[in-house]
């Protein structure tokens, strides 16, 4: 399997952005089974509210209100009150951070990198992870439903490179998910495909020992 594809002038690297859910902490499925216990909603029926519902919270076209009232009235539940927090309380209580991973974003802080996150989300989680500290030393947070795009599309990769000012040949973006490291490289970022925070952590490091040398 592909880990990463970087070209010989990785040396240069100026820029780091991260993906979070499944990078920067684990992933979860705890949304979904705090919706299906407090919902009575059976897994084909939470599939189809993640492949037709959960998506407009993700590019921000529909808020958390709107969500619940779109829920009550096509799936024939409660009227779920946001104030309930059911989209983040379960997500937040089995939050678990990578370790390694928080570490070295630390070292590259340290070294003068400029650190982004760029993440598909909702508002509640990332409300939920903002509270959590996940975003802190981050110079930038790209999040889908802020401004209105999603990975893989391109454009979302260009908005950010845009807002961090940086170039794509001396940038390094990471995420769990495939399709996105390929969007990345097509525009000529150095993509890490992520495995595990230890092997992800020591591949990035590999990557970018240069950045550690005491002159």
């Amino acid at each position: 399997m592909r880990v990463a594809k970087v070209t010989n002038n990785s040396n240069s690297i100026k820029a780091v952005i991260f993906d979070v859910g499944g990078v920067l902490h684990e992933s979860n499925s705890a949304t979904k089974d705090a919706l299906s216990i407090e919902l009575g909603l059976d897994q084909s029926t939470l599939d189809n509210i993640w492949s037709t519902q959960v998506p407009l919270l993700v590019c921000g076209a529909i808020n958390e209100a709107e969500f619940w009232q779109v829920i009550a009235k096509q799936y024939g539940v409660r009227q779920v009150d946001v104030a309930e927090n059911l989209l983040s309380n379960a997500f937040t209580e089995q939050l678990k951070v990578h370790t390694p991973i928080i570490k070295l974003i630390q070292r590259f802080r340290a070294a003068g990198v400029k650190l982004a996150i760029l993440s598909n989300t909702i508002e509640p989680h990332a409300r939920a992870l903002k509270k959590a500290g996940v975003y802190d030393g981050f110079d930038y947070v790209i999040l889908s439903h802020e401004v209105g795009l999603q990975k893989p599309d391109s454009e979302i990769y260009r908005y950010t490179l845009d807002t961090i000012g940086a170039v794509p040949s001396e940038t390094i973006f990471i995420d769990d998910i495939p399709i996105n490291i390929t969007s990345a490289e097509r525009l000529g970022m150095h993509g890490v495909l992520f495995t595990n925070p230890q092997d992800t952590a020591a591949r990035l490091l590999t990557l970018t020992n240069h950045l550690f040398v005491v002159k």
